[in-house]
């Protein structure tokens, strides 16, 4: 995202990372809470794996523009209705990939759902590089800063 121009925080949670229970919402409500104060006016949420899922529980209430989304998603949640970017691996066994499928076509138009079809769980480690130029690109979408140029 520096690239792009933004700032990224990452409030942390226990080691087992339980974004969407009430402590994990609390950090990030009070992280948003935060930023608005400094003037922050456009906040983007994202996760991986875990805090990918936990992320789709919390988006819907949260007070964001935009939510991304890295190997997980929730089946129960609801989308949230704002720009959303969902990467994931097609050979993913940890957060299968129809799940984060089904998030996407919930979300409609708002989502932009980017599967890798040889590509894991670990698809950040394993396609980093394709990963990082998606999420500039779609962050810089977001922004209004197109045309971007790959590093």
């Amino acid at each position: 995202a520096n690239p792009v121009g933004l700032d990224v925080v990452c409030p942390s949670t226990e080691w087992q990372g339980r974004w969407a229970e009430p402590d994990g919402r609390a950090i990030v409500d009070s992280s948003i809470a935060r930023l608005r104060g400094e003037g922050v006016q456009r906040i983007y949420l994202a996760g991986l794996s875990a805090g990918a899922i936990g992320a789709t529980r919390i988006a819907p209430g949260a007070d964001i523009e935009g939510l991304v989304l890295i190997s997980g998603a929730s089946s129960q949640a609801d989308p949230a209705r704002v720009p959303t970017l969902v990467l994931q691996g097609a050979r993913d066994t940890m957060t299968p990939p129809q799940t984060a499928r089904s998030y996407a076509r919930r979300a409609g138009r708002t989502a932009r759902y980017v599967e890798y079809d040889d590509a894991g769980h670990w698809l950040i480690l394993s396609h980093h590089d394709d990963v990082t130029r998606e999420l500039r690109r779609w962050l810089a979408e977001q922004e209004g800063l197109l045309p971007v140029h790959d590093e």
